[in-house]
């Protein structure tokens, strides 16, 4: 008899100690996913405030796409400045690629396209060259040191001209690369959030 309590008693302690685990468990993962759609929100309205400021719009993306969320042919020098040549401001969603001094107050800046950071994918990688503010640069990278292992940005721009040129990537696969020439108005740090549509 007591040999059963006993081992009752342990089974109630195992059972016990496997439930408050699992529990504890869920409720670290129930918090961390709180806390990435907190932060979520607050980027997503980083980049409405972004976009309502300058009445930006990254519906250039349908304007290059077909029905589906890819297109697998290169995209034309001539569809890239219906989409982006205008008095319109272009949002664009990718990552940091390199920063060079262009004068004593401005930077140049260039941005790419990342397959992850959008609901599209285009055979042709997509790139901004842009004029921008020392100061504007400075301070972004002084508030997100991280930014060029940890890369998403969402950027607004007034483009002026495009270039085309081409790249040797993995396996000497030849990249038909397009880039935007012009300047930069706004850029929040954005990390892997995907972006809402913006007309």
């Amino acid at each position: 008899m007591l040999k059963r309590i006993t081992w009752m008693l342990i089974t109630l302690v195992v059972v016990g100690w496997v439930s408050y685990n699992v529990s504890e468990k869920n409720q670290i993962k129930e918090e961390k996913q709180a806390e990435k759609l907190i932060i979520e929100t607050i980027i997503k309205n980083n980049v409405a405030s972004l976009n309502k400021e300058y009445m930006a719009s990254n519906a250039w993306i349908d304007s290059l796409k077909d029905e589906k969320d890819y297109l697998f042919k290169p995209i034309l020098t001539i569809e890239l400045e219906k989409a982006w040549l205008s008095d319109k401001k272009i949002l664009f969603h990718g990552s940091l690629l390199d920063i060079a001094t262009l004068d004593e107050e401005h930077y140049t800046v260039t941005f790419e396209s990342n397959l992850w950071a959008d609901y599209y994918i285009f055979d042709t990688e997509l790139r901004l060259s842009l004029k921008a503010k020392k100061k504007l640069i400075d301070k972004f990278m002084s508030e997100y040191p991280e930014l060029l292992s940890n890369n998403g940005v969402a950027v607004v721009a007034h483009i002026k001209k495009i270039s085309s040129s081409q790249i040797v990537g993995g396996e000497n696969a030849v990249i038909d690369v397009k880039t935007g020439h012009g300047e930069l108005l706004g850029v929040v740090y954005t990390d892997d959030v995907k972006l809402e549509k913006y007309n």
